[in-house]
């Protein structure tokens, strides 16, 4: 069965620009927040203040679980010392690494022949990423860089666009994945794993009752792909879009996928994250729901207690 962490016991170390170690000793509040869509992950903490951190310019920050593995590094966006009533505090928010891959500008040019390997090593290599996995086929068609793309816009751009496939953020590790659909046990929330709190949503704005499609070699926006299941439901509302029937009839499906979510409350913190399938199991309330996944996790640890808000999405 896949491990949920009940009450799991995190290092919080921070390196100066020169790589030396800072202990922040445990925080007095932490969140952590993770999402399929978002490439970093974002941390905010608050520590006890240390005289220490004014000899030292704390620049990267790393969470390590109980077995020494690394939940989380990735470079410090803002770092505040605050003083009230006597008591000083040292509050943090972090990025995890692909953060970098966002804040910087890649350089615009056009590739005759681009391949993963080779954008890798210029985009992603001097950022700290040390392996990217994904198909190594090199293609002939031109690649441009505009002005203005980040450099993960650059490798995600061409893993879309080339290898039909999504760019995701792994560690120090990034992967061309084809699918969000992870192998392995499923987490069988309410059954195996406490459930405190849970909500059904229905974001019927997410839906779209209509794309009108201009293909790309015509200049009129002439083709219509309909969502039957949102007109049905009275849904108006339309979108332009430029490429294949196949990328209009792909902006629906996301359209209805994420117009329906479960979103449960539950203690701890899993060891297995983001793509992770999923069950809700509420045999008091008659809900059984099966084919879900983790999409988005927050975590939280405070004065008022330990917890986890889970968003679990149909996987289609």
């Amino acid at each position: 069965m896949t491990q949920w962490y009940r009450h799991p016991h995190f290092t919080y170390t921070a390196y100066g620009p020169k790589e030396e170690r800072i202990p922040l000793g445990d925080p007095i509040e932490v969140s952590l927040s993770m999402e399929e869509n978002t490439p970093a992950d974002a941390f905010a903490g608050v520590f006890p203040w240390k005289n220490s951190f004014q000899e030292q310019e704390p620049v990267f920050l790393e969470i390590c679980g109980e077995g020494g593995e690394t939940a989380f590094f990735g470079p410090i966006d803002e770092l505040r010392h605050t003083a009230s009533s006597g008591e000083h505090v040292l509050e943090i928010t972090a990025r995890s690494q692909a953060a970098l891959l966002l804040d910087n500008e890649a350089i615009p040019q056009t590739y005759s022949y681009a391949s993963l390997p080779i954008l890798f090593e210029r985009h992603g290599k001097p950022y700290g990423f040390t392996e990217c996995r994904g198909e190594t086929n090199g293609f002939v068609a031109p690649f441009t860089i505009s002005k203005g793309m980040s450099e993960w816009e650059v490798l995600s751009l061409f893993c879309s666009r080339y290898l039909k496939a999504s760019l995701q953020a792994k560690g120090n590790r990034l992967e061309a994945c084809r699918s969000v659909e992870k192998a392995g046990d499923v987490l069988r929330f309410g059954k195996d794993i406490p459930v405190w709190e849970f909500s059904i949503v229905e974001e019927l704005c997410e839906r779209y009752s209509e794309i009108l499609l201009r293909p790309d070699d015509t200049e009129r926006y002439a083709v219509s792909v309909l969502n039957e299941n949102a007109q049905k439901l009275g849904i108006r509302r339309r979108r332009l879009l430029t490429g294949s029937r196949e990328q209009a009839e792909e902006a629906l499906l996301k359209g209805e996928k994420n117009a329906f979510c479960v979103e449960i409350v539950c203690p701890g913190f899993p060891k297995e994250g983001i793509g992770t399938p999923a069950s809700l199991e509420l045999f008091r309330e008659g809900i059984r729901m099966e084919g879900l996944y983790i999409s988005e996790l927050r975590y939280s640890l405070s004065s008022k207690g330990e917890n986890c808000r889970c968003i679990l999405r149909r996987k289609r």
